[in-house]
């Protein structure tokens, strides 16, 4: 099947974070490069992939490479900042970070799927620590996100009442007690801290992001949260094209996956945010798992595509 822009923009929001310095890393010409070499504007550029954000970093402050376009983890900003033969170029609009999950029912697969039941996945918002991503791994560069609308956006004020009266905060214990209530009510067991049901593990494919240390890093930790909570977890290791096509270019029935670290970049400056929830979260627009693919499993919500058809 062939990937598409809109295949590629997909999301089933829990929690979200805004970076406030998602940068861009460009290089300062060195003045001795820049007094030397002259002619004509160039014709030939060479672009080469580098993984390794701090090898890349320190490429461009040597002048071997002149542009390093991906975000950086707060500590290489802060690393950089003032490095003669470093510009860092900030990006206003910042982006965000989700959960995805595959809510794909045991009904279509034969298996059971903790994240099919909406409870669960609720739940797990009062598993995610957003301060500690904020504070630990964005080392303050970011801002905690429970909804797709920006604090700073205009609409953000006809929705803070019922925000802030759903109090979501990391609790784990009260977390891991609404999750288990769900898996027990649907038939699941807890024998020596871990989960069953019909007697196998209740195991979940967890695709972590390589290429982004601030989602691996996320990732790792909550993984460690979900073992903690008694279940099986299978990492999945790789980069975007990997995951352009397992995440957005399979079927959700497959299984291939049931969690993903995705990441959102803030591409427009707008005064309402009239297209960004029924983009995040009504199935007609095509951005659930399923992605409105004829012949797939589609995640369906007759309501909240009601509304975003109004």
């Amino acid at each position: 099947m062939k990937i598409t822009e809109s295949l590629i923009k997909k999301t089933l929001m829990t929690v979200l974070m805004t970076i406030l310095i998602a940068a861009i890393i460009a290089s300062a010409i060195p003045k001795t490069l820049a007094q030397t070499q002259t002619g004509p504007v160039s014709r030939e550029y060479i672009l080469t992939g580098i993984r390794d954000d701090s090898l890349a970093l320190t490429k461009v402050a040597s002048g071997d490479i002149y542009f390093h376009g991906f975000r950086l983890l707060p500590s290489l900003v802060l690393q950089y900042q003032n490095n003669p033969n470093v510009q860092l170029l900030p990006n206003p609009n910042g982006g965000y970070y989700s959960f995805l999950y595959n809510p794909v029912p045991m009904s279509i697969t034969g298996v059971f799927n903790p994240f099919e039941y909406r409870e669960f996945r609720y739940a797990t918002n009062f598993l995610i620590d957003r301060n500690y991503f904020v504070q630990g791994i964005l080392s303050g560069g970011g801002l905690p996100m429970v909804t797709s609308v920006e604090a700073s956006s205009p609409d953000y004020i006809y929705i803070a009442p019922y925000i802030d009266s759903l109090n979501i905060h990391f609790d784990e214990a009260y977390a891991f007690k609404i999750m288990s209530s769900v898996l027990i009510a649907h038939g699941a067991v807890q024998q020596g801290g871990n989960w069953y049901y019909n007697g196998q593990p209740i195991t979940v494919k967890f695709f972590i992001r390589t290429d982004d240390p601030v989602r691996y890093n996320f990732g790792i930790w909550f993984q460690n949260e979900l073992t903690k909570f008694g279940l099986n977890v299978e990492p999945i290791y790789g980069d975007l094209f990997k995951a352009f096509a397992l995440i957005y270019g399979s079927d959700p029935k497959e299984l291939g996956w049931h969690i993903y670290t995705e990441g959102w970049g803030a591409s427009a400056f707008t005064k309402y945010s009239d297209v960004n929830p029924v983009q995040m979260y009504a199935p007609f627009f095509g951005y659930m798992p399923g992605y409105q693919v004829s012949g797939w499993w589609n995640y369906a919500n007759a309501t909240l595509d009601k509304i975003g058809n109004e």
